[in-house]
C-alpha cells in the first residue's frame, strides 16, 4: 500500500509539473479530476485484495468505469490543451458526476429514512456515509461547468 500512495504522489507531481502552460486555475479545476481518477483507482485494488466480497468485482469495474476513465481522459485532454476534446469530456463528466450524487444522495436517503428493514442501526449510518459522499461528487459536478482557460480561446 505505500508503494501504490508513492507512486500516486509521483504521478500527481508529474502531472502538475508538466502542465506549465496551464493557469492557475486551471490546476484548481483539475484537482478533483484527479482526485477522481485516482481515488476510485486505489479503492478498486483494496476491493479486490479483500476476498470475503464475492461483489467486489463489480463495484471495482463500477468505480473505474463512472469515474476513472472519464476523469482519466478529461486529465489528457486537458494537460494536451485540446479544447475540443476537453469540452466532449467534460460533458462526459458531468453526466458521471451528476448521476454517483443523485445515486450517493438518493441511497443516503433512502437509508437514513428508513426505508430497508435491514439491521437496525447500519442502515442510518450507511445513510450518512453515502450522504456525506454526495458531498465531494456535487462540488466536482459543480465545477465541471467551469470551462478551462484554454476553451475560452477557442473557437467553435
Amino acid at each position: 500500500m505505500k508503494r501504490l500512495t508513492i507512486f500516486t504522489l509521483i504521478l500527481l507531481l508529474v502531472c502538475t509539473f508538466s502542465a506549465t502552460a496551464l493557469t492557475a486555475g486551471d490546476i484548481f479545476l483539475s484537482t478533483p479530476v484527479i482526485a477522481k481518477a485516482v481515488v476510485p483507482t486505489v479503492a478498486a485494488i483494496t476491493q479486490l485484495i479483500d476476498e470475503s466480497s464475492t461483489d467486489a468485482v463489480i463495484m471495482a469495474s463500477f468505480e473505474i468505469g463512472l469515474f476513472t476513465l472519464p476523469n482519466a481522459f478529461l486529465l489528457y485532454s486537458v494537460y494536451t490543451e485540446n479544447p475540443e476534446w476537453t469540452k466532449v469530456a467534460r460533458t462526459i463528466t458531468k453526466f458521471t458526476d451528476g448521476i454517483a450524487g443523485a445515486v450517493f444522495t438518493g441511497y443516503g436517503i433512502y437509508l437514513v429514512a428508513g426505508f430497508s428493514n435491514q439491521i437496525a442501526g447500519w442502515d442510518q449510518i450507511v445513510g450518512i456515509i453515502a450522504l456525506l459522499y454526495s458531498i465531494p461528487v456535487w462540488v466536482a459536478f459543480g465545477l465541471d461547468f467551469i470551462p478551462y482557460s484554454f476553451e475560452k480561446k477557442a473557437t467553435y
